[in-house]
């Protein structure tokens, strides 16, 4: 599991780098910037209220425990919602529907439960009695769930092991077809371990292509960032250059 770990912080380093460098902006911009420009605008005689992300940023300036405690609320109400089952299941059935995503997520899941299952099975451990260890050891519901469906299609029903998971609609396609192919032979343990391996690496290249499509997502994110403040701060300054011009004339 530290080899998955490390995969995963190595990948995601760079875009939590990116979403923090954002959260900074923001925070710069609605407390120092924009306030500070709605206040120059607004010393020019004839210069029209502040509103939008002006007023906004003003508001917030000025109220800094408002807004500490509706971002507290914000977030609290977000980690209450990501905590519902229901929510999550709901979220990765969605995702699901993204042939790259679900791809992504079959072969997490195969990885994952290989890296369990294979150190048990290695060990002398037979199939139905590792997958009851990780029915017990499981953190998840879904996942003691998933185990228990598993062990008693091999046991009660005496289907063979790739036909388990065959049923199991959250693995990587070709895993069942790999699995039949090989659990008949001697090699049964050592074609597991083969098979951790290779998923994790399929597992790091899916994950880094993941990552590489990050980076164009968020200078999309900051760019469109970028173009709303330019906006917010042309909207006041093109009122006043246009009445400066109509008194002019």
């Amino acid at each position: 599991m530290s080899k998955l770990k490390s995969d995963v912080m190595k990948n995601l380093f760079v875009p939590a780098i990116e979403i923090v460098l954002m959260v900074v902006f923001l925070v710069f911009a609605f407390f120092f910037l924009l306030p500070r420009m709605a206040r120059v605008f607004g010393q020019f005689p004839g210069s029209d209220k502040p509103s939008g992300l002006l007023a906004l940023s003003l508001y917030l300036s000025a109220n800094p425990g408002v807004a500490l405690a509706a971002f507290l609320m914000g977030m609290g109400s977000i980690v209450a919602v990501v905590s519902l089952r229901s929510f999550r299941r709901g979220v990765v059935s969605a995702l699901r529907r993204i042939k790259s995503v679900d791809r992504l997520l079959r072969i997490y899941r195969t990885y994952t439960f290989l890296l369990t299952f294979s150190s048990l099975v290695t060990s002398g451990v037979p199939s139905a009695e590792a997958l009851a260890k990780m029915e017990a050891g499981a953190q998840k519901g879904e996942d003691a769930e998933l185990f228990s469906r598993m062990r008693y299609g091999l046991t009660r029903e005496a289907k063979k092991f790739s036909g388990v998971v065959a049923d199991c609609d959250v693995f990587a396609e070709d895993f069942a077809d790999w699995l039949g192919a090989i659990e008949n032979t001697n090699a049964f343990d050592d074609e597991i371990r083969k098979m951790e391996k290779a998923y994790g690496e399929i597992f790091s290249s899916q994950l880094a292509f993941a990552q590489s499509l990050v980076a164009p997502a968020m200078v999309i994110l900051s760019g469109a960032g970028a173009v709303l403040m330019g906006l917010t701060l042309y909207q006041p300054l093109l009122g006043l250059v246009s009445k400066v011009m109509g008194k002019m004339m």
